[in-house]
């Protein structure tokens, strides 16, 4: 699961609604967060899953409107409502079409929940 929020809009629990249009598949929105006029934000990510991982690659981010913020993308390894894990990105400052090219990576232990 994915989002691209700033700092400053940042809140632990998520929820699924969408006050704008619907979202995409594996796409959460902050609660609280409000979109002006129906237009939403794209992030432009690769999955892989090896062996030994999952690597989560966030290349960019685009349609960030208003004001240039701070942003980054946090993603959740989640089973069912159990929240497992999270990693985030390093923060672009001051960009409406933020270029990350990072990956995230999660062990194959916490994917299949073993230990």
């Amino acid at each position: 699961l994915v989002s691209c929020s700033s700092p400053s809009d940042e809140e632990e629990r998520l929820t699924s609604k969408s006050e704008s249009k619907p979202l995409g598949p594996g796409q959460i929105q902050s609660r609280g967060h409000r979109t002006a006029g129906g237009n939403q934000s794209e992030v432009k990510l690769s999955l892989l899953m090896t062996k030994g991982q999952l690597e989560v690659e966030i290349i960019c981010a685009r349609g960030i409107q208003g004001e240039p913020p701070d942003t980054y993308v946090k993603t959740y390894l989640r089973d069912g409502d159990r929240w497992l894990q999270k990693r985030k990105t390093r923060v672009v400052r001051h960009c409406l079409d933020p270029q990350f090219n990072q990956t995230l990576r999660y062990s194959a232990c916490d994917i299949l929940g073993r230990s």
